[in-house]
């Protein structure tokens, strides 16, 4: 029995050894200064050991209980003295400056002392229980003894060598005395058994101890990891950019960070904690109303506004559903709210409501709300800059296109009887516009764009309910809505155009801006934007019509009225007649030949587009180019007029060409290039056999990309002329960058040079000057021998007119160059302008 003791003891010492070690690492300093605590404890364990003392005297009249007591009070003095030189070291001992070896040498002494106690108590067991046993001088001791075991367990439990210390020098004085009873008094069973439960009690007391010291490890340890998160978390709402608020159910605030306080302008002495979220509103109305007067911003027309038991003043605009907005937020109504506490503060609320557990969240119960804030003044500030821009003009600060429909559709929405039932709409334009851009520069014509804008400004301050835009260019609108049956639209108009019609001054000089415009008056529920635009268009085509033939007339405006109408009807037909013509193949194809200017060969054939018109007959370009642009019908006529010509041309001799008219929004798109490549490629007709004329319209818009496509046809060997030469929009140094190959001298510089010298030496220089680039010369509208005479005088290349052939058909050219090469060597000057029709 005594070898098997001494290996438990053995191997309880080694445990005991290595559960130090492992826990020494752990508690070091937060279990050293609780041992040195509870010092009324060290007394009260004093007066147990005298007082089982003078029981069991009293029991055994054993002076040695005396020399115990004796013992007991110097032990007790000992640690009160060595409790007092632990306080002096204290302060050091828990601070950052200790060293491990200070703490171990403290341990130590402490560990001496309890041991002492305990081998105090032990031996005064022991000693009874071997010279008193069965006596009252016995069982005190003994449970003086068991019960120190509880102090040993609450005050040591994190060091599991000092407990095992503990446990050892009480027990085992009591272990050997009840060994020794057993031998002396032949009392085995009594001795032995005693000595032998005690062992299981020294075990479970450790065994104790070491699931407190795990319990407290563990919880030591969730504690930890719980300030580490908290301090995690914490650093990590105060860094965030946004401010974090967390509420009660009730609003009240229970937490919020930094960000959240500098947001809204709060004091740093000042706890947002246990205050109502309408507090902090107020902070931020005030920082609002403070920041919009910084930035000259200040409220206009401000009422008083409250919150809670506070007062501020917003805006009425600022304040319109401020607190419903807030009562949305925290009854769940809404999960995101931008509140404008001025034009300058204006805060995102994002909240969700915080559930604890499973339970409370199918009872639809909550513990408050967390609620995001953002300051979003910045962000809405450009959104309404975005907002600007995409629907204010930017040159001239008014609606744009796009914008204005939408104010004219909310304006026409309006159902209110006190609004009149029509709606009057004005499209205008600035009386040669393009003359100024060209005498003053394009600087002074966007200050003429200005200029008008502000003037219909100046019009819509004395109108409020006027809707004003620019279309684009030198185009502006201006619509009246809800205007009544007895309103006199002519006044009003007279006077509008007389605000807009006036001397500006443009660039230190006086301009004279006058302007044309259509009216249309419309009754609200027949009004259709598009529809009433393009009437308001006629009528406005109308007056720039009666300027042009009246020079003098001093008409500005017009009313699109029945005779108009009629006049919309028909265009409205021919569109619609167009669409169907192009569809069903209607258009043809006829040539106008270009000769020699002996008239003995025709190089070159102008392809011409007809539409056969059921009623109206024949109808030349002129009478539907411009309609078919406007429907985007101009590139399938150019498809079906470039196929034509490749296929017609192949049929011909080898040296005749074929000339194709191309249109500004054909030269607009990189598409053409495919489709001439295709119809050279189904025709089998060489590329050089192919010419393009353009006019000079092109100038006006999208020059670069019109000389990237002609350069890239020219690189395949089609030809380019320009067509009109000299009366568009003649621009010397793109015409010399353009490819081209030849200029068509337009019909109007024919007029009096047979009898004029004027006109004659114009001609010349616009002969010279087309030479001088190296272009090649076509004269157009040669009707006379005489015009020919003189035109040969200049030594044009090409002449085109009636005198040697009007349009025909493609057969007809075919005969016509069949009797060309008959005649070869004779005098004969057109055959073809004698038979074609």
């Amino acid at each position: 029995m005594y070898f098997n003791m001494v290996s438990i003891i053995r191997k309880r010492f080694g445990n005991a050894e290595a559960e130090a070690a492992e826990d020494a690492m752990f508690f070091r300093k937060p279990s050293l200064q609780p041992l040195f605590q509870g010092r009324s404890a060290l007394f009260q364990g004093l007066i147990g050991q005298i007082g089982a003392c003078m029981i069991a005297y009293a029991d055994s009249n054993d002076n040695v209980y005396f020399v115990f007591c004796g013992i007991a009070v110097m032990v007790y003095l000992g640690r009160v003295v060595q409790f007092r030189a632990y306080d002096r070291v204290s302060a050091h001992l828990i601070s950052e400056a200790s060293t491990e070896a200070e703490i171990d040498q403290w341990y130590r002494y402490y560990m001496t002392a309890s041991s002492m106690t305990s081998l105090l108590v032990g031996c005064l067991t022991g000693y009874s229980i071997y010279f008193h046993p069965g006596q009252w001088a016995c069982s005190i001791p003994l449970a003086l003894t068991l019960g120190t075991m509880v102090a040993a367990v609450g005050r040591n439990y994190a060091n599991g060598h000092n407990v095992f210390m503990i446990t050892m020098c009480s027990f085992l004085p009591c272990i050997t005395a009840f060994l020794g009873f057993a031998a002396y008094s032949g009392k085995y069973f009594i001795g032995i058994g005693g000595a032998a439960l005690l062992i299981p009690f020294m075990l479970a007391t450790q065994a104790m101890a070491k699931a407190v010291r795990k319990t407290l490890k563990d919880t030591i340890t969730a504690m930890e990891d719980a300030d580490g998160l908290r301090q995690k978390f914490y650093n990590a709402v105060s860094n965030m950019p946004n401010g974090l608020l967390m509420l009660e159910p009730s609003g009240v605030i229970k937490f919020s960070n930094g960000v959240a306080k500098a947001m809204f302008g709060v004091p740093d002495n000042v706890e947002l904690t246990g205050k109502s979220i309408e507090d902090l509103f107020m902070y931020g109305a005030r920082k609002g109303s403070n920041e919009a007067e910084m930035l000259g911003l200040p409220p206009h027309g401000g009422n008083v506004y409250e919150l809670g038991n506070s007062r501020v003043r917003l805006s009425p605009a600022d304040a319109v559903g401020f607190k419903e907005r807030i009562f949305k937020l925290l009854d769940g109504t809404s999960k995101t709210e931008t509140l404008k506490f001025s034009d300058a503060f204006q805060i995102e609320f994002t909240i969700r409501q915080e559930t604890s557990d499973a339970t409370s969240l199918h009872h639809n119960r909550h513990d408050g709300y967390v609620v995001v804030c953002e300051d979003v003044t910045e962000r809405v500030r450009q959104q309404e800059k975005v907002r600007y821009s995409a629907n204010i003009d930017g040159l001239s600060d008014i609606p744009n296109r796009s914008h204005m429909r939408e104010l004219v559709e909310e304006a026409k929405n309006i159902r209110a009887k006190s609004r009149g039932p029509n709606i009057a709409l004005c499209v205008f334009d600035v009386d040669k516009f393009k003359d100024i851009n060209d005498t003053l520069g394009h600087a002074a014509g966007d200050e003429v764009i200005r200029s008008v804008a502000a003037s219909m400004k100046q019009l819509k301050r004395l109108t409020p309910n006027l809707i004003i835009s620019r279309l684009g260019g030198d185009e502006f609108v201006f619509v009246l809505p809800h205007i009544a049956e007895n309103f006199d639209v002519g006044s009003f108009m007279d006077n509008a155009f007389r605000t807009i019609c006036k001397h500006y001054d443009i660039s230190d000089k006086s301009v004279e801006v006058r302007c044309s415009g259509g009216v249309i008056v419309v009754p609200k529920a027949k009004f259709n934007l598009d529809d009433a635009m393009n009437k308001a268009d006629l009528a406005l085509y109308k007056v720039k019509q009666e300027k042009r033939d009246r020079k003098e007339s001093t008409l500005r405006w017009t009313l699109f009225d029945h005779e108009l109408e009629q006049v919309y009807r028909n265009t409205q037909q021919m569109r619609a007649e167009l669409q169907e013509a192009v569809a069903n193949g209607q258009m043809v194809v006829e040539y106008q030949p270009m000769c020699t200017p002996d008239g003995l060969k025709i190089e070159m054939c102008e392809a011409l587009c007809r539409w056969h018109h059921p009623q109206l007959g024949v109808l030349g370009p002129d009478n539907f180019i411009g309609i078919a642009e406007s429907m985007n019908l101009i590139g399938d006529i150019t498809k079906h007029m470039i196929r034509t010509a490749c296929r017609d041309c192949a049929t011909w001799d080898d040296e005749t060409c074929v000339s194709v008219n191309l249109s500004v929004l054909d030269l607009a798109h990189f598409e053409i290039v495919e489709v001439i490549s295709e119809a050279l490629r189904a025709a089998k007709l060489p590329a050089t056999r192919l010419q393009v004329e353009i006019t000079e319209s092109i100038f006006l818009k999208e020059s670069e990309k019109a000389r990237q496509i002609l350069t890239t046809l020219k690189n395949m060997g089609v030809k380019t002329a320009i067509d009109d030469f000299g009366t568009g929009y003649s621009n010397l140094a793109i015409i010399s960058a353009l490819p081209l190959d030849k200029v068509k001298v337009d019909r109007a510089f024919l007029q009096g040079i047979t009898t004029e010298e004027k006109p004659r030496r114009l001609f010349d220089a616009i002969v010279s000057l087309g030479k001088n680039m190296g272009l090649g010369i076509v004269v157009e509208g040669v009707e006379t021998t005489e015009q020919l005479e003189q035109i040969n005088k200049t030594g044009v290349n090409l002449i085109q007119g009636y005198l040697f052939g009007k349009p025909m058909k493609s057969h007809e050219i075919l005969d016509a160059l069949i009797a060309k090469k008959a005649s070869a060597g004779g005098n004969v000057i057109s055959i073809v302008s004698r038979n074609a029709h």
